[in-house]
């Protein structure tokens, strides 16, 4: 899609922290609190009314468990300006909506919401029942978003101005602010090799075009026990929504509850 002029003033970054209000949840409890609330993070630019998001609620209904979905600021139904935003708003976004469950949680991340995942889990160890990662996108600023920016892109991006990005997934661009560029070198998880020791399964698709296989793969070699198990889902795209991807995602849900107790 050819590019138009698109304004390059950038915002003042957003507070770090949400305010009352600024997240939009949905939570539908259950009366087992023992067993994990299912927590839903989405990725960049998805919002919680997605078929995978809804999905994954319909799961949790059929086995009696609760779960959360919510938006990050900036994003679907919450407030905020994508201009303003990065990875450290929308971490404590997510940190913020585990603070507000009760009881063990079970992440589910998809894409960026895999890294987010991570992040939360190495924050809030004692709160984090298990990981459930699809199509994991970890560091995936510094791994695949700089080197694809283009020359108006790159000029932007390094006169701390606004960059913008087409996308295949909507009309209009994405914002691409410096605080995104930043927060993201800053909140890197694939330079360490520290395990989190935490059940897990990783899912992805073979025919993954938005973000390499290999971020999965090192995700789980360089961060989590080698027995987690690593689920290539052939000729998967990289939203994994197709009924057969979302069957994968079913089956391998229930294996790690299982696994859990």
């Amino acid at each position: 899609m050819p590019e138009r002029p698109l304004p390059r003033n950038v915002p003042p970054i957003a507070p770090p922290a949400p305010e009352a209000g600024d997240i939009a949840v949905n939570h539908r409890a259950t009366i087992d609190g023992a067993r994990p609330t299912l927590l839903f993070c989405g990725g960049f630019h998805s919002n919680m009314a997605g078929n995978k998001a809804t999905f994954i609620d319909q799961l949790a209904a059929d086995r009696g468990l609760a779960c959360t979905r919510f938006d990050y600021r900036g994003h679907g139904s919450s407030r905020g300006d994508a201009r303003s935003l990065g990875i450290a708003h929308w971490l404590a976004d997510t940190l913020s909506v585990v603070d507000a469950t009760e009881g063990p949680v079970l992440l589910i991340g998809s894409s960026m919401g895999a890294w987010l995942s991570v992040l939360v889990a190495e924050r809030r160890p004692a709160r984090i029942a298990g990981l459930l990662t699809i199509a994991a996108a970890p560091d995936f600023v510094s791994e695949l978003l700089l080197d694809s920016l283009t020359a108006t892109e790159r000029t932007a991006a390094s006169t701390s101005q606004m960059a913008w990005r087409y996308s295949q997934y909507e009309a209009d661009p994405w914002p691409i602010p410096p605080v995104l560029l930043d927060s993201g070198c800053n909140h890197r998880v694939l330079d360490r090799n520290d395990i989190i020791d935490v059940p897990a399964t990783l899912v992805h698709g073979t025919k993954d075009q938005d973000v390499s296989l290999s971020l999965s793969r090192r995700l789980r070699e360089q961060r989590l026990p080698s027995s987690t198990p690593f689920i290539e889902v052939v000729g998967g795209d990289h939203r994994l929504s197709d009924p057969k991807s979302l069957a994968i995602l079913e089956e391998e849900l229930d294996h790690l509850l299982h696994r859990i107790g």
